[in-house]
This record gives C-alpha cells, sequence and structure tokens, in this order.
C-alpha cells in the first residue's frame, strides 16, 4: 500500500495478513511459535523467489536466532 507523508513524499510499505481456521487477522496477532513458523516459510519463500529471478539454485540456507520470537515461558 502506498501512503502519504506529512513532507509530501510517498511510502510504500505492507501487511502480512495470517489466514486459518481462526479466520484473517494481522501476523501481529500472533503468537510466539506462530511467528517462528511464519519467519521462517517468509524467509523459505523469499530465497525461492531470489533463485528464480537470478537463476542460481539455493544451496544453503541459515537461520541465525530462528527461535527468537519465543516469549520467557517458552
Amino acid at each position: 500500500t502506498q501512503e502519504g507523508r506529512k513532507d509530501g513524499s510517498i511510502a510504500e510499505g505492507f501487511t502480512i495478513l495470517v489466514r486459518d481456521e481462526k479466520g484473517e487477522r494481522d501476523v501481529a496477532l500472533c503468537s510466539g511459535g506462530e511467528t517462528q513458523i511464519l519467519q521462517a516459510a517468509n524467509r523459505i519463500g523469499l530465497a525461492l523467489w531470489i533463485s528464480q529471478l537470478t537463476g542460481k539454485q539455493v544451496e544453503t540456507l541459515i537461520f541465525d536466532e530462528a527461535a527468537n520470537n519465543l516469549d520467557d515461558a517458552s
């Protein structure tokens, strides 16, 4: 989406929505575990998309601190 700024310029932004058995909701409303899974899926999808654009095969993905969205109780 596009948003107008106070200085008259336009900023691009986006919102990720999750659709599941609970309905459709903003990704910011997901639990820590759900967010972790969604971030992994997003990283893999982005890597595959870049692979298609560049014509280079993805051989290795490294997720640094992949479990950092879990709350203290988890």
